[in-house]
């Protein structure tokens, strides 16, 4: 865990000399009336500015001056200030309020979160002035962006305790300043991984996300069964795209097409593919759909986040793997104070002629922590999680004039899987722990979490992003 802390040190310090300062400071932004439009009877004294980039909160807490009376009001003008890669239409085709709509708080709210949700910004501001004589206001998001190059080291643990898997990844967040992404990465260790992953979120003005990746390993596989682990090596080549279509800025659905090829060893013992010559290859064609009210996506404290999916998989011959996967995951979160309960369940089934790579298994960051990852293997499997989040510094940490947080969590995982649907269980297992969140603007979250089961002791998982 010590060693990361100089590698995040160094990646800031490249991110510094990306950084776009919009001013000594952001937490007090002044302007001029006259160069908003605003008309002479402006209320400029009740002009009101709040920092929208709380990266514990979930949520903006506008507090308007008492007396004023904004029922009905419209807002006259919206501007944006602070852009100098980011176009301005990638900001604003996020907002939901524009000029001459009616005026609510809970509106402003939801486009501030959106434009938080864009992760291209490391801190945002609004200030919203009013004016008596029209009975309109004047919006104004001021923002920095976030850099645009990244250059970040990756640590993860692997396949057992005390194996580690690292590497380097290179990341341009902000392609033609639309907010189109290509990440490069490239891992070492216990086992070895190309991937190079391109990101368009809207595709042909509308709002509709492209995404394509490519991808290389050669791992060692491990799998335990009745105390007995076994080792598989294996080689795997992917290929995968996928189309997802916004109903609105809650709801999708999406499409995504793939193919893969896998080869294992060419010892008996060692095999793990369905095909006897050693090597699989199928394509693959996956259908689903996203639900997803929360507020603040990398850290929600209220909504719920839900998807249903159904990968099948095949068309290569009756030697080659054919079959279907079916998924479902729903999480729910709910603000409790300055604290977040978050409940998360999990729930998933393959069926047809599926080699032994594609089995469920119980342990993992995103599963049951604590359990080795690999461990319970089965063709069904459920899991549920409980987190209890709080912040640990609620004041933020200016490193190198980007925002750093750290929260704290603790959490009970469970699950179960099946060799068949409801038989042969691997019995109920449980892990329970502890760990912190780093919020930065250049990773967005990483997590430390320290999970101890009664069958695999203690387990550390150091891994960007939430558990849900």
């Amino acid at each position: 865990m010590w060693l990361l802390i100089p590698l995040l040190l160094l990646a800031a310090g490249v991110a510094r000399s990306q950084e776009n300062v919009l001013a000594d400071t952001l937490g007090a932004i002044h302007f001029d009336p006259d160069s908003l439009g605003v008309s002479a009877g402006a209320d400029t004294t009740n002009a009101f500015t709040f920092n929208a980039d709380s990266l514990q909160s979930d949520s903006l807490d506008v507090d308007i001056s008492e007396g004023l009376a904004w029922t009905d009001w419209q807002v006259a003008s919206l501007r944006v200030t602070g852009l100098e890669h980011v176009q301005e239409r990638a900001v604003v085709r996020e907002l939901e309020m524009h000029p001459g709509d009616p005026y609510t708080d809970s509106d402003l709210v939801v486009d501030a979160n959106a434009i938080k949700n864009t992760h291209l910004f490391a801190r945002l501001v609004v200030t919203v002035s009013p004016d008596s004589v029209d009975e309109a206001v004047h919006v104004t998001y001021a923002l920095k962006e976030r850099p645009r190059f990244l250059f970040l080291p990756l640590l993860s643990p692997g396949q057992t305790a005390g194996e580690w898997d690292y590497g380097l990844a290179l990341q341009h967040n902000n392609v033609s300043g639309l907010g189109r992404r290509l990440n490069l990465e490239a891992k070492d260790g216990s086992s070895r991984r190309l991937a190079i992953t391109w990101l368009d979120p809207w595709l042909w003005n509308r709002r509709l996300q492209w995404l394509l990746q490519a991808e290389y390993s050669d791992n060692i596989v491990r799998r335990s069964r009745a105390g007995i682990q076994t080792e598989y090596p294996r080689e795997l080549l992917r290929l995968a795209t996928r189309f997802e279509t916004f109903l609105d800025p809650q709801r999708s659905w999406f499409v995504e097409p793939g193919w893969l090829s896998l080869t294992s060893g060419l010892d008996q013992d060692q095999r793990t593919t369905t095909n006897p010559a050693g090597r699989d290859r199928f394509l693959s064609m996956a259908l689903g759909a996203r639900l997803n009210t929360t507020d603040i996506h990398i850290n929600p404290s209220r909504g719920v986040s839900a998807y249903i999916s159904a990968w099948t998989f095949g068309l290569y011959g009756p030697h080659n793997p054919s079959g279907t996967r079916l998924d479902l995951s729903a999480s729910w979160f709910h603000a409790l104070g300055p604290t977040v309960l978050g409940l998360n369940g999990q729930v998933a089934t393959t069926v047809g002629r599926h080699p032994g790579y594609m089995e469920h298994t119980l342990g993992g960051h995103t599963l049951v922590r604590g359990l080795d990852s690999g461990s319970y293997p089965g063709w069904s499997s459920a899991v549920g999680k409980l987190e209890w989040r709080f912040p640990l510094l609620d004041k933020r940490i200016v490193f190198q004039r980007y925002d750093l947080a750290l929260g704290g969590v603790v959490f009970l995982d469970a699950g179960e899987s099946w060799l068949e649907l409801v038989e042969n269980g691997s019995g109920f297992r449980t892990g329970a722990g502890a760990g912190f969140r780093l919020f930065a603007p250049f990773v967005d979250v990483i997590s430390f979490d320290g999970g101890y089961s009664a069958q695999h002791g203690l387990q550390v998982y150091i891994t960007a992003g939430q558990s849900f």
